[in-house]
């Protein structure tokens, strides 16, 4: 009975984190390839979609990584650095985009 109660909290918990780990692949991709159609790539310091989506990963993977034990903050890290994405995505045009993308990289958040 154990064994069954570990076993589904092990599949509870890969689903939650395979969901939100493809919510955030699935959001850097947006994030560069809308940077790309606007020619911004330059705003992350690369010069591909698949550099720049690695690299916005590597970054939410660093903020998720508590320095000082706190997952709790380092959980709000990663939420405020999705919602900023999500901000600067739901802007239609490039000049705004990139005022957007550029000021969330100056607060030292992803993207």
């Amino acid at each position: 009975m154990i064994r069954t109660l570990w076993t589904a909290a092990a599949i509870g918990l890969l689903a939650v984190c395979t969901a939100g780990c493809s919510n955030g692949a699935n959001m850097a991709a947006d994030l560069c390839n809308k940077l790309q159609a606007c020619d911004e790539l330059s705003l992350r310091n690369v010069t591909t979609v698949s550099q720049c989506t690695a690299n916005v990963l590597e970054r939410r993977s660093q903020l998720s990584q508590p320095s000082d034990g706190d997952l709790f903050a380092a959980d709000q890290a990663v939420s405020a650095a999705d919602q900023a994405i999500e901000q600067c995505l739901a802007i239609s045009d490039c000049p705004s985009f990139a005022n957007c993308v550029s000021t969330v990289i100056n607060q030292d958040l992803p993207p």
